[in-house]
C-alpha cells in the first residue's frame, strides 16, 4: 500500500464552451475546432508529454513496483492522442527538477503546443503551525520524515516549487497530472461559473488542480486513479457525448469512480490555483475513434415557456431525491431536466452542484430520459451526490438504459458484475 495520499494535479489553460460542435480534425491529434457560426478556432500545434515514475525508494519509503505499469499505461493512452513521450524513471530530487526544467525549456515555449506532465510516486503531507498544511513530492533518495525531518525537507519537493514552475510555461495548454500523495494547499474551490465566450477562454490561462485523494487516505500500489485516468482519456469521461473530453469532465469522472471503487475510502477533490491570472479554462482531448457515445438528447427547438418554468422551479436545492422512478414519457420535460442536471454536474454556466444534478437527473429519468437514468445509476454507485453509496439502487437504475443499449450503462453494469455487485441472486 502507498504510505501516503494519492493525488492528481491538473493545470489547464483552454476552456471549450457548449457552443463547440465540431473539429477540423476529428482524430485524436486535435488541431482546431469549428464553432456553430462556422469560425475555426486553432487549438494545438504539437503535443508533448513528460512521464516521471518513482518506484525504487531507498530510505524507508515503501517500494512502488506498480508505478512501472502505471507509466506504461499512461504512455500508451497518450500515444493514441499523438503525444511525443519523454520518460524518466527513479530520479533524485535534482534529477526530477532538472527533468521538469529541461522539458519546459525544450517544449514549453510555444503557446500553441499541448503539454502533459505526469508523475507517479510517493508524496507526503505535513502540517506546520506557521504555514499550515503543505504537500511534497517524494524523490527516491528522501528519508522518512519520522526518521530525519531535516533530510526529508531538504530532499522533498514542496508543491510551492511546482506552482512556481507552472507559471513559467509559455504554452497556454498545459496539463500537469500527479498520481502522488499529499493534501492540496495551492488551489481554491471550483469557480462558480464558466466563461461564456470561447474567445475569453482561449485568452485567459488557468492552472487547475485535481487531487485523487484527501489527507491521510491510503491507496494500493496498483493505482486505481491511474486506471480511471486512462479510461477517462479513452472516452469514458465524455459525459455529454460531444466528442471531446474536458479536464473538468475527467475531474467529475474520477470523483464518481474512484469513490465507488474504493468503497468511499478515497475522495478526489479539485480546484484552481489561487492566482487571478491562472483560474480560467479547460484542457481538451478528442474521443478516440469508435468510442464516442451517441449525442445526448437535447431540448426541442419549440418548447413552451410554461414547460421551462415548471422544470426550473420544481428542481431546487430543497427538492427531495426520489429513489424509485415511475416512468412517464415526456420528452420535452426530460430534455430540460437532463440539460439542467448536466450543467450542474459539469459546472457549465452554473455552480457545480452534485446534489442538484442528482435531483434533476431523477426528474429527467422519470420523464423517460435513458442517459439520465444511466448517469443517475452512476451517482448511486459512487455516492457522488453526498447521499451515500447505494449499489442496490444503482443496479436497479441500470436495467432500463442497459436494455436500450446505452454504452455508459452497459459499461457500469459490466463493472458491477465483475466486482460481484449485487451479490449472486440479485436483480
Amino acid at each position: 500500500m502507498k504510505a501516503s495520499l494519492c493525488c492528481t494535479l491538473f493545470f489547464m489553460i483552454l476552456h471549450l464552451s457548449p457552443s463547440v460542435v465540431g473539429a477540423a480534425n476529428r482524430g485524436l491529434e486535435l488541431k482546431s475546432i469549428v464553432l456553430e457560426n462556422g469560425n475555426e478556432v486553432p487549438l494545438y500545434g504539437k503535443s508533448y508529454a513528460l512521464l516521471i515514475g518513482s518506484s525504487d525508494y531507498q530510505n524507508g519509503w515503501t517500494p512502488l513496483p506498480g508505478v512501472v505499469a502505471d507509466i506504461q499505461a499512461v504512455k500508451e493512452v497518450l500515444e493514441t492522442h499523438k503525444f511525443h513521450i519523454t520518460e524518466v524513471m527513479n530520479p533524485t530530487r535534482e534529477q526530477l527538477l532538472a527533468a521538469f526544467d529541461e522539458f519546459r525549456r525544450r517544449f514549453g515555449n510555444k503557446a500553441e503546443d499541448r503539454l502533459v506532465i505526469y508523475y507517479a510516486g510517493h508524496g507526503h503531507s505535513l502540517t506546520d503551525p506557521l504555514i499550515g498544511e503543505a504537500g511534497y513530492i517524494v524523490p527516491v533518495e528522501a528519508p522518512l520524515p519520522g526518521d530525519d525531518m531535516d533530510g526529508f525537507l531538504y530532499s522533498a519537493i514542496d508543491m510551492e516549487e511546482i506552482r512556481s514552475l507552472a507559471k513559467r510555461f509559455r504554452s497556454k495548454h498545459a496539463y500537469f497530472v500527479f498520481d502522488s500523495c499529499f493534501a492540496g494547499t495551492i488551489f481554491r474551490s471550483r469557480a462558480a461559473s464558466v466563461p461564456a465566450y470561447i474567445s475569453d477562454m482561449t485568452g485567459n490561462p488557468v492552472r487547475q488542480f485535481q487531487t485523487a485523494g484527501d489527507a491521510n487516505e491510503v491507496v494500493p500500489d496498483v493505482s486505481i486513479f491511474r486506471r480511471y485516468f486512462v479510461r477517462a482519456l479513452q472516452g469514458e469521461a465524455d459525459v455529454d457525448g460531444d466528442g471531446y473530453i474536458l479536464a473538468s469532465e475527467i475531474e467529475n469522472y474520477l470523483k464518481r469512480y474512484v469513490i465507488g471503487d474504493t468503497n468511499g475510502l478515497q475522495h478526489p477533490r479539485g480546484g484552481k490555483m489561487m492566482d487571478p491570472r491562472f483560474n480560467e479554462g479547460d484542457v481538451v482531448f478528442g474521443v478516440p475513434e469508435g468510442r464516442r457515445r451517441a449525442s445526448p438528447s437535447t431540448a426541442p427547438t419549440a418548447v413552451t415557456t410554461s414547460v421551462i418554468a415548471s422544470a426550473t422551479e420544481s428542481v431546487t436545492a430543497s427538492s427531495p431525491i426520489i429513489p424509485v422512478l415511475q416512468i412517464h414519457a415526456e420528452p420535452e420535460t426530460a430534455a430540460l431536466y437532463y440539460e439542467q442536471g448536466l450543467n450542474s454536474l459539469l459546472g457549465k454556466n452554473t455552480p457545480y452542484d452534485m446534489a442538484l444534478a442528482s435531483r434533476a437527473m431523477t426528474r429527467a429519468a422519470e420523464a423517460g430520459h435513458v442517459q439520465a437514468a444511466a448517469i443517475l445509476a452512476d451517482m448511486y454507485y459512487s455516492g457522488a451526490d453526498g447521499s451515500g453509496i447505494d449499489f442496490d439502487q444503482a443496479w436497479q437504475m441500470l436495467q432500463r438504459p442497459a436494455q436500450e443499449g446505452d454504452l455508459f450503462a452497459l459499461s457500469l453494469k459490466a463493472k458491477m458484475q465483475h466486482r460481484g455487485i449485487p451479490a449472486a441472486g440479485g436483480v
